[in-house]
Formats: C-alpha cells, sequence, structure tokens
C-alpha cells in the first residue's frame, strides 16, 4: 500500500517535472532574451519518471490543459503574466487583433463616410454643372432661334425691297422719290452687260469688261426708260397703233443667298401680251442679280447678268425679222443711212434741228434746206395738237432720258397724221448733246385705226 502510494507520488512528481522543465525551458529561452536570469527548480530524491511518450503542444495548449493559473505546480499565482508569457503573448496577440479588426472598422466607415461626402459633393456639382450646360444651351438656342429669325426677316424685307425695284423698272416709274425710298442716293451703281439693241450713255461703257455702270437714281431712270422704249418696238402699231406690251420680273426666293449685306438671287422678265400686240412671240429673260444693301436696307448697288446674245435672238424672233439695227448713242453712229424717217436735233432747247433724211423730208413736206438750223422740231405742232403726249416727250428729252411717243403731227402743207417716234439720246465726250428721232410708224388722221 505504502509502495502503491509512493510510486503513484513518483510518477506525478515526474510528470510534474517534466511538465515544469517544459514551462521553465519555455521561460528560460523567454526571459534569455529579457536577460532576466531565474532559479532553476530542483527536483529532490525524485526517481526518474518513465519516459512518456505525447504529441507536442501546440500554440494554444496552454487553455487546454488541466492547471492552474501558474501553469505548472511548481509556480505561484503571485508571478503574474511574467510566469506565463504564452499566456501574456496570446492576450496580446488577441488583444492587437481586435484592435486591428477595429481599426480596419473604422477605416471602413470613414473610408464609406468620406465616400458618401465626395458622391454627395460631386453630384451636387454635376447637377450644377448640368444645369449651367443646360441654361447655356437654351440661351444658344435662343440667341440662334433670334439669329434665324432676324436673318429671315432681313431676308424677307430685302426681298421685298428687290421686288420693289423690278417693279419700279417694269411700270416705268418717273418720280425721283419713289425709286429714292429704295436705292442709297449717295452711291447707288448697277452694273450690266452692254446691250446694243436697246439706247445707253457710251460714257457707261467699260470696254475691257464689255459691260456698263449705271451711277445714281437718275441714271437707273433713264436706262428704264431705255428698256421701255425696246419693248414698245415690238408692238406691230399698223395693227395695234398706241398698244402696249405689259412685262413683269419674278424673283425665284427658292435659290435666294444672303450673306451680311449681300444677296444673290435669280430673276425672271417675260411679257404677258406680246402676242396680242402683234408679236410673234412673247419674250423671256432670265439670269441672276449680286445685290449689297446698306444698314437701311437700301440698295448700294447691284448687278444683272443675263446672255445678251440670246435675248437678241428673242427680239428678232419676236419681230418677225432677220436684220436687227444697232441703237445709235453717239452723233458719229447716226452717219448712217436709216430706212425710216430720221431727224436730229441738239439735246438743250429749242431743239434745233441739226440734220434729216429724205424720209423724213417726204413725211412732212419740209426740205433739209427749209428747217436744218433754222427751226425747232416743235415746227409740226400746232395749237390742235395734243399737248400732254407732246410734253411728256419733251420731258424725257429734258432729263436726257430716251422717250418714244404716239403724237398727232402736222406737214408743211397742215395735213395732220399720226407719228410713233422714238428718240434717242446722242453724246459726245461723255455728254449728251443731241437727239436722233425714229419715226416707226406714221399715218394719215383719217387711216388712223
Amino acid at each position: 500500500m505504502a509502495k502503491a502510494k509512493v510510486d503513484s507520488s513518483a510518477r506525478k512528481g515526474e510528470e510534474s517535472g517534466k511538465e515544469s522543465k517544459k514551462c521553465s525551458t519555455k521561460r528560460s529561452n523567454s526571459i534569455t532574451k529579457l536577460n532576466i536570469a531565474l532559479p532553476k527548480p530542483t527536483i529532490k530524491n525524485q526517481p526518474k519518471p518513465p519516459i512518456i511518450k505525447s504529441s507536442p503542444l501546440s500554440k494554444f495548449d496552454c487553455d487546454d490543459l488541466d492547471m492552474d493559473d501558474s501553469c505548472g505546480s511548481g509556480y505561484s499565482d503571485d508571478d503574474g503574466d511574467s510566469q506565463c508569457p504564452k499566456r501574456s503573448k496570446l492576450d496580446s496577440h488577441l488583444s492587437s487583433t481586435e484592435d486591428k479588426k477595429q481599426q480596419h472598422r473604422d477605416r471602413n466607415r470613414e473610408h464609406a463616410r468620406n465616400t458618401r461626402i465626395r458622391k454627395k459633393e460631386y453630384l451636387e456639382k454635376l447637377t450644377a454643372t448640368v444645369d449651367t450646360l443646360s441654361k447655356e444651351r437654351e440661351a444658344l438656342q435662343r440667341e440662334k432661334m433670334g439669329h434665324e429669325n432676324l436673318r429671315r426677316e432681313t431676308q424677307s424685307t430685302r426681298t421685298q425691297v428687290l421686288m420693289s425695284f423690278f417693279a419700279l423698272r417694269s411700270s416705268y416709274e418717273r418720280h425721283r422719290e419713289m425709286w429714292s425710298l429704295i436705292l442709297d442716293e449717295s452711291c447707288f451703281y448697277c452694273v450690266v452687260p452692254v446691250t446694243p439693241y436697246r439706247s445707253f450713255p457710251a460714257s457707261e461703257v467699260q470696254v475691257s469688261k464689255c459691260q456698263r455702270t449705271i451711277m445714281g437714281i437718275d441714271g437707273m431712270i433713264n436706262d428704264t426708260a431705255s428698256l421701255h422704249v425696246l419693248v414698245a418696238s415690238l408692238v406691230d402699231r399698223t395693227k395695234h397703233i398706241n398698244g402696249k406690251i405689259k412685262f413683269a420680273y419674278t424673283i425665284v426666293t427658292d435659290d435666294t443667298v444672303m450673306v451680311n449685306n449681300q444677296m444673290m438671287a435669280r430673276w425672271i422678265l417675260t411679257s404677258s401680251n406680246a402676242v396680242e400686240m402683234g408679236a410673234k412671240q412673247e419674250i423671256r429673260k432670265q439670269g441672276m442679280l449680286y445685290c449689297r444693301f446698306n444698314s437701311k436696307h437700301k440698295i448700294v448697288g447691284i448687278e444683272l447678268m443675263f446672255d445678251v446674245m440670246s435675248f437678241m435672238l428673242q427680239l428678232k424672233t419676236a419681230m418677225g425679222t432677220d436684220a436687227f439695227d444697232v441703237v445709235p448713242n453717239t452723233v458719229q453712229t447716226c452717219q448712217r443711212p436709216f430706212q425710216e424717217p430720221m431727224v436730229m436735233i441738239f439735246a438743250e432747247r429749242p431743239y434745233t434741228i441739226v440734220q434729216v433724211n429724205r424720209k423724213w423730208e417726204l413725211m412732212t413736206g419740209y426740205s433739209a434746206d427749209n428747217v436744218c438750223g433754222k427751226t425747232s422740231i416743235l415746227v409740226l405742232q400746232d395749237e390742235n395738237s395734243e399737248q400732254e403726249e407732246v410734253t411728256l416727250l419733251m420731258e424725257s428729252i429734258r432729263y436726257k432720258r430716251p422717250a418714244n411717243s404716239l403724237i398727232i403731227n402736222h406737214t408743211k402743207h397742215g395735213q395732220k397724221f399720226w407719228q410713233y417716234i422714238q428718240m434717242f439720246p446722242l453724246s459726245h465726250d461723255s455728254k449728251v448733246t443731241h437727239y436722233v428721232g425714229i419715226t416707226t410708224f406714221y399715218t394719215q388722221e383719217e387711216q388712223t385705226p
């Protein structure tokens, strides 16, 4: 019995010593690192315990062992954590892990909070940017729409001005005030091709460019008068002695182009009753125009472009003749034979007769010796003549414009006759000095239709 107790005590002592030795070894290693010397425990008169093979302790075996807080029977509780470095290290590790987790959670929360703040700021900034861009876009759209409306209004206004210009031209408006409403009086000019089939001042011609430049409102009225004299020559006076051909201009607005104060468009001239007045066909002329306006939408300059030869062929066809006489515009070009009665006079009062041809002598009964240099063209008039037509004719001569008129004159022997006469100004040294009158039709009064 006593021997069994001794063996049991021995085994326990051996196990206790072995565990103490292990703890002592680990503690000594730890203490050695800290340079602290601890007394080694001794076992007195203990038999050598049997060798018991056991698995090595894991990292956390101290918590699983059935021992007190001293981590062995050889140590008291007074030693504290210094007597159990594994427990201290484990607690420190767990504390450090929890701190790290808490720090990680804090960082995540801080990051999330900062992210929310940045996201909110970004959304606010994005909203403000979108609002600003939307306002700018609306402002640009309004501005663009305003510019477009202004452009359309300006184009419509200037188109109306051009239509008024052509309306005055087709109706032969003689009043200067009407033209001044749409033309800039200070600098107006009009460029057109040279047209040998109608009258114009030789001073307007630019030979190098084969065009002529009409200057001022008065020049524009004179050119309009020349155009009407040409169109009136298409009437068959044997059938319509007092006939008048109507024509009008059209602007093709679909092709209109406007840039700043400049405008380009297509235009068309067409007659409406030429065939009715005895012409072989209606006339039609088309071309392009280039126009410049001032800030008040008045025309500063206009250029009319068209095919001169094509229109000349139309005129020949409408007249039903192969011959086409060039209209004289200088005194020199009048020194040729005429197929109609011709008289040349001075352009200033009293409009003295300078030259007549044989056919004029036969029509009036006056010889060249009786009238040239001695009397006025008004020698053919008397108190019974229609003063209104004579007044209009002499007014055109006073303003140096081409003119045509159907008037009643009298021969040397007092016989009345109807005379349709065309009057063309003649230039010398860029100044109108003479007029030539060509009678295209005449008949005795009793033969008047």
